[in-house]
């Protein structure tokens, strides 16, 4: 039977299974032309968080990079001890009543990073503070664009700031919904972004300053994470991270799917442009889009 989920391969990129391809591009998170600097939370039940636990090959991955690259994908800021254990407890209370994770064997783990050997996803931890929430624990394996070393114990605020004009688009509103967020309900949404390659580790930013022919685009990847928020007694919340990588050529199957790309593309701010690839090559990829779907007027 074909794998059900995403899985990572040898080489660290990230290969979706068949039924993921097909759900992925008839509903994916631009569906309607919607942009990628929109909020987009959606409650979802608690059984569809962190459902999938982690395969071996991911596991080994995450090992890897904790020894390899250290602080860089796991750290946490002084005197968080007592704040990770009540999260992790109350993670492993609720994942390993679930038959799906009897594979998985914990060893009584305290800090986050040890959590996330149990599932593909990252983990990020925030606390309240007077200044609003702060990172103060991450494991970080699958960034897209940024780096935990930069973002260790800034507010939300601060961790968005390199973002042009992600602050002004949703900064409010993200802080006014971390406050008012109800305990134990579980909130996610979907982003979009365009990437040369499928590697899960991308701290860097891309250069997109060379030419992009329109042929070029059947080699670019559709890059999307799953996050989702869940708040625990007290304040604290955690925020976790999917990274699924889509082959851009799988479009020509969708019209749809190209059509509210098309529309999107359109829709972008000065600063959503700013922060991707359309800074460069919004014309190459509209072109490309059009020979499979057409764009909503709007």
């Amino acid at each position: 039977m074909p794998p059900r989920v995403a899985r990572c391969s040898a080489a660290s990129v990230c290969v979706p299974a068949e039924t993921e391809v097909a759900d992925f591009w008839r509903n994916p998170p631009w569906q309607g032309g919607r942009t990628p600097f929109r909020m987009g939370l959606q409650r979802v039940p608690s059984s569809a968080w962190l459902a999938d636990p982690i395969d071996e090959v991911m596991r080994e991955r995450k090992v890897r990079l904790m020894a390899e690259r250290g602080r860089e994908v796991a750290d946490q800021e002084a005197d968080t001890e007592d704040v990770q254990r009540q999260v992790v407890a109350a993670m492993a209370s609720e994942l390993f009543e679930r038959p799906a994770f009897a594979r998985v064997r914990p060893r009584d783990p305290e800090r986050l990073a040890e959590t996330a050997l149990w599932v593909p996803d990252d983990l990020c931890l925030l606390v309240p503070s007077p200044d609003g929430y702060r990172l103060v624990a991450a494991s970080l394996c699958s960034p897209s664009y940024w780096r935990l070393q930069e973002k260790l114990g800034r507010t939300i605020q601060g961790v968005h700031a390199a973002v042009p004009g992600l602050n002004e688009a949703v900064g409010d509103g993200v802080a006014r919904f971390f406050d008012r967020l109800p305990v134990g309900t579980v909130f996610q949404r979907r982003n979009w972004n365009i990437h040369r390659g499928n590697h899960l580790f991308h701290p860097q930013n891309e250069d997109w300053s060379a030419p992009l022919a329109v042929a070029d685009c059947e080699s670019l990847y559709m890059r999307s994470e799953t996050q989702t928020l869940r708040k625990y007694a007290k304040g604290p919340l955690l925020f976790t991270i999917r990274v699924r990588c889509f082959p851009l050529a799988q479009i020509a199957d969708y019209p749809s799917a190209a059509g509210d790309l098309l529309t999107a593309i359109g829709r972008l701010s000065p600063e959503e442009r700013q922060a991707s690839v359309f800074a460069h090559h919004g014309e190459a990829l509209a072109r490309y889009l059009r020979a499979f779907g057409s764009a909503v007027e709007t």
